[in-house]
């Protein structure tokens, strides 16, 4: 997978990000160890009308629009790549969003999040370049 040369994981990043071999996937990945999950409670992705914070569980489309807007390390791709942003905007490259769990005895799990192609925002990038 392509990644930014200075991938730094951390607050607002997802822990994996990058285009697959073929170029026509941004694979985002929630990676967890041990006995780990995702977290139910997530993170705040807004507020609603009275003022109260919105929670998005970890794993949830919300959740992924909230990081796709935040996260460094996918503006920096976006950046240097600007042919991925244009890419995601036009739907020749498509998001996977993945769980890999390794339980720390040596065997790692993949599987796919659920998300709905339709519900990912992607008026972060802005228009077309």
């Amino acid at each position: 997978m392509t990644k930014p040369r200075h991938h730094k994981a951390g607050a607002n990043t997802f822990d994996v990000a990058g285009l697959s071999p073929d170029g026509k996937t941004l694979i985002i990945v929630e990676a967890k160890g041990g006995s780990s999950q995702l977290s139910a409670t997530g993170r705040v992705v807004g507020c609603d009308a009275a003022g109260n914070k919105i929670r998005a569980p970890q794993g949830s489309v919300e959740y992924l629009n909230d990081l796709l807007a935040k996260d460094k390390n996918l503006q920096a791709l976006f950046e240097a790549r600007p042919d991925i942003a244009d890419g995601l905007r036009d739907g020749t490259i498509t998001i996977e969003y993945k769980l890999v769990k390794a339980p720390g005895y040596g065997t790692a799990t993949v599987q796919d999040l659920p998300i709905d192609p339709n519900q990912i925002n992607l008026d972060f990038l802005g228009p077309q370049t």
